[in-house]
Parts: structure tokens; sequence; C-alpha cells
């Protein structure tokens, strides 16, 4: 499981491996539930358990807890679902991909998270989701490098040819 820090937050995570005996767990989403990543948070006062359905078990999916550009906020991943946590307020946490979320690349200079699924990008800003690109590749995109503007990925056309392209971080458009 991925762990990573690299935004500033003003909470803690815990990721548990057995359901804790005097918490109640929130489930995400409700009604699919198989399999939760248990996530304690805590900040100040405040913690709660949050257990994450988990998407379509698959090759190249990825899990982990991912800070947020927001402080408040972290991106839970589990099995290829991917939900914006609130740490302040469960009740607002939403479901951001339902499944096949294979990487999740942080852009530190342009205060974005990035979440690749096999065909495409999704960027979240501290306001939540910034912009959606279009099919990008075939199959197997992954990203290879960020910087302040722009974000170079590899994939797969029809042809089982890889390339590469830079995207604009600013409006998710190919360059």
């Amino acid at each position: 499981m991925l762990r990573v820090s690299v935004f500033e937050r003003n909470y803690e995570y815990s990721v548990l491996t057995e359901l804790p005996g005097s918490e109640a767990v929130r489930y995400f989403p409700t009604d699919r539930c198989e399999s939760p990543l248990l996530v304690q948070f805590r900040s100040g006062d405040f913690r709660w358990v949050g257990g994450f359905g988990s998407g379509r078990p698959s090759a190249g999916t990825c899990t982990g807890v991912f800070e947020c550009p927001r402080l408040d906020q972290a991106c839970v991943v589990s099995n290829g679902s991917a939900y914006g946590a609130d740490v302040r307020e469960p009740t607002a946490t939403i479901v951001w991909a339902s499944e096949l979320v294979t990487q999740v690349t942080p852009c530190v200079d342009a205060r974005l998270l990035l979440l690749t699924d096999p065909w495409g990008l999704a960027a979240y800003s501290a306001d939540g989701l910034l912009w959606k690109s279009e099919r990008l590749s075939v199959y197997g995109l992954r990203v290879l490098s960020t910087d302040a503007s722009t974000v170079v990925v590899r994939g797969e056309l029809a042809d089982d040819e890889p390339y590469e392209r830079a995207v604009d971080l600013a409006t998710g458009r190919l360059i």
C-alpha cells in the first residue's frame, strides 16, 4: 500500500488491519463495501474511522492514502476506487472515481492531485475536480513526470505503439 506525504495537512491517519473494537466505522459507498480499506483519521480532538470499499480488483490498480491540496482532505484509494475524504466532516466524503485508478500523482507546484486510469487523467485542486482529460490512451496510461504547468504521460495507441505526450495542467488538454 502506498503512503505519500507531499502536501501540508492538518490531520493524522493510520491504516488499520482490523475493525476497531470501540469505534463505529463509516462505510463508503454505503451500498457496496467489500473488503474495505480501514483508515482512522485524527484532527485535533476529532477522530473517525472510514471503511473504503474497493473497486474491481484488477492488475495495476492502486491502494493507498494520499494527501490532497486541501489541508483537511485525503484521497483514499482502495483497489482502484478513489474517495475524497473530508477529515473534519465525514459525511462530506465523496467518490472521486469508482474503479480502475492505477496511479496517483501529486503535482505540488501546481497544487493538484492527479488520478490516472488506463485511459485518462482527472485533476483535483483544493476546490475539487478541476478537469477530466479526453481519452488519452487505448490502454496502459502512466504519468512519467510533472512540472508546474505540464504532465508527461505514456500510453498505447490502437496499434500497440507506445507514445509520450504532454498535457496542460491548467486545462487537461494535450499540448
